[in-house]
């Protein structure tokens, strides 16, 4: 189709520098799967840091949003993602 709008860019690059933090931040803290109730306070307060959220609660909400949000921009792109 061509090349991406520059909201539809933004929505892309957004996501991934948010699952960038959150990948690297849980790297450093463990090699398991992530799970935030076995990291401790202190675990999950470095990656809110790290990702800008104010909870993990909000970290999980902004995480669904991004998901939400490049979905849609890469069904526009490339058909209904299945």
């Amino acid at each position: 189709k061509g090349v991406l709008a520059a909201a539809d860019q933004s929505v892309l690059v957004d996501a991934y520098r948010l699952f960038w933090r959150l990948h690297c931040g849980a790297r450093l803290l463990t090699d398991r799967p992530l799970d935030p109730e076995s990291l401790g306070e202190g675990g999950r307060a470095f990656l809110c840091r790290e990702t800008g959220a104010a909870s993990v609660a909000d970290l999980s909400e902004r995480l669904d949003r991004a998901v939400s949000l490049a979905e849609a921009v890469i069904a526009r792109q490339f058909g209904p993602v299945e």
